[in-house]
This record gives structure tokens, sequence and C-alpha cells, in this order.
């Protein structure tokens, strides 16, 4: 089969089924249908399986899943799954039912699920289920600007799952044309780096969408151990706090994530699209750069630019040649760089 020739395991997808699915037609199970006059709803016209039989419809569908290598499964269109079904919204209690269904039948199998296009109140719901593991946050990858997740990874990191960006293409796929989708400047090559980091950095699945023999393996292989486990932070990249102060410091636009490695020992800043210098304070530091080593205060801070022409070389001194700056605490933090070249500093 399809996972055994490619020697991986496979994340499926079923966003909801056909208003004349199969899987309602004359058979066991009983379904609820959307409507299509209610507010947002004018192109969502499906089926799904009621709250009812929500448990044994996905314990079936996900055991036959697992049987031809599923070990994930991503329902999408959770916002419209739930407001454009008059079952699930007129009444308390059915949407939490149809949730808890999957998400227990996804336990029991030991299937992790990944919620896309999900509402906040959504995420906030996820605490109770163990097998919803992760989200989407930002747009597809074939619209554009899917390099905007720092905001929505926020709520989720928070909650303790993990956000994800969608798929995303490590060449320029030679401006393959997708049908309903204009083409955009972050498809082009130069922004295949910035798609890549800001993918492991979000700490989700990471799925490449190139065309068959366009994938830039060098790329990709800087973010996978030899044995294939992604080089992952630990904690997702998420807004700074300066992205929300007014009037905003950020000047000109831009974006300025922040993420942490092992132990919070370590702090990467990834910056992109920016028109002006901009300073980082150490507010922005999270957790606190002072309470680094067992809550003792740092006196000095250790950074390296990424992105740039120096690399850093094995057996030469990291500070005398340039590889890494040492700063005092009382210094101002490192800045960030207006390269075209996505940056970013830890």
């Amino acid at each position: 089969d399809f996972s055994n020739a490619l020697g991986i395991p496979l994340q499926l997808y079923a966003p909801y089924f056909c208003p004349d699915s199969q899987y309602f037609n004359g058979t066991k199970w009983e379904a609820v249908t959307s409507d299509v006059s209610l507010d947002g709803c004018d192109d969502f016209n499906f089926k799904d399986v009621s709250d009812t039989m929500a448990y044994d419809f996905y314990y079936d569908m996900f055991a036959r899943g697992k049987a031809v290598g599923m070990v994930s499964f991503e329902p999408d269109f959770m916002n419209q799954n739930i407001n454009c079904v008059p079952q699930f919204v007129r009444t308390v209690d059915r949407a939490t039912r149809w949730q808890k269904g999957m998400a227990k039948a996804a336990a029991d199998l030991d299937v992790a699920i990944q919620w896309c296009y999900a509402t906040p109140t959504d995420v906030l719901h996820s605490v109770e289920f163990s097998s919803v593991t992760n989200f989407r946050v930002s747009s597809d990858f074939c619209y554009g600007q899917s390099w905007d997740i720092g905001v929505s990874s926020l709520l989720v990191a928070a909650l303790g799952k993990h956000p994800s960006k969608d798929t995303l293409w490590s060449t320029d796929n030679d401006h393959l044309i997708v049908p309903g989708c204009d083409w955009t400047a972050d498809h082009e090559k130069i922004a295949a780096e910035l798609h890549v980091v800001l993918a492991l950095f979000s700490t989700g699945p990471v799925g490449i969408s190139d065309m068959v023999n366009m994938t830039d393996f060098s790329l990709l292989s800087r973010i996978v151990a030899l044995d294939g486990t992604l080089l992952a932070p630990e904690r997702p990249a998420t807004a700074v706090d300066s992205t929300f102060m007014l009037p905003s410091p950020l000047k000109g636009g831009g974006y300025v994530y922040q993420s942490c490695g092992v132990e919070d020992r370590s702090h990467v800043f990834i910056s992109f699209k920016m028109e002006e210098a901009f300073e980082v304070p150490w507010s922005d530091f999270y957790p606190r750069i002072d309470g680094i080593g067992g809550g003792r205060n740092a006196s000095h801070v250790i950074y390296q630019h990424y992105g740039f022409s120096s690399r850093c070389e094995n057996n030469t001194w990291a500070i005398r040649d340039g590889c890494v700056v040492l700063a005092e605490m009382s210094a101002s933090p490192p800045s960030s760089s207006l390269s075209t070249t996505s940056t970013t500093t830890t």
C-alpha cells in the first residue's frame, strides 16, 4: 500500500463529507446536515456524523486508517463543522459530544489529531483531549502570508498544545500555477528558508508539498537529525510583547517571533519583513533572561546572528573570531537586521 511504498506513516485528512456521501446512504451511521442559510455557511453544504454516533464512527474510520499506515488525522474547517450545523449551534452540548467522540476514539487507538481552522473556543476545549495535539495557526501556503503565525500561536502554546504552520515549498517549484491561488512573493525561492524555519519553530508537524523532484533536500537536511528527528525548539515561536504595544515599536511593520531552546537556556528571535531597525527590549525575552540558571541573575548574554555571510567554523575561537558576541546585561539587546535574507538571533 501507499504508506509501505513510501516507508513512512501518514496523516490523513477529511474536513467533512459530501451531501450524498456513501457513509450515510443506507448505512447504520446517523448524520447531521449543514444549513447553508446560516451566517458564513453559503459555501458549506455537507454532512457529518451525528454526535450520538461520533465515537463509534471515528473509531471505525481511525481503525481502518491505522491499518493502512495512518498515525495522525486532520479534520479541517472545524469552525464550519460546528457553526454551520443547526444541531450543534442550537443546543448546549451536542457539539461538545461530537468533539469528545472524535477525540476519545483517537485516544483509544493512539492516533494524534490536528484541528484545522479551529476557533479559540475549540482550542480552549482541547485541554480535555490528550489526542488533540496540535492546531493549524496559519493560512494556506497557497494563498500566501502563511508566515503569519506568531499571534495565533500564543493561545495554542499557552494551553500546552503545538501550533502548526501549513505545508510549504522548499523551492519555487518552477512557478507552478495552483488553481484558485495567485502567485505571491513568498512562493519564491528566497522565501523558502523562512517558511522552513517557521514550520520547524512552530513545534508542530512540518509538511513539505513540493512537486516530485522539486524538493531542496540540502535545505531540509538542516532541520533534522540523522534519525529523522526534527530539531525543534522547546517552546513554539510566538509574537513578542512589543507586537501589541501602542504606538508600536515595530515601525514600518515587520514581524518578530521568539522561541526557546532546551530548558529555556537559549532564546531565539526570528525577524522578517522589517522596514526599520528594531532593538529587542529585555521585556521581549520570555522566560525572563535573569531567570537562567535556576533563578540566578545573569551578568552577560552571548548571542549570534544567523543569515549573514560570516559563519562559525569548528576549531576557531567563538568570541575572538566573531562567531558569537559577548555582551553585558546592562548593554542593549541585539538589534534586528534589515537584510533581505531571513535572519534569526539566538
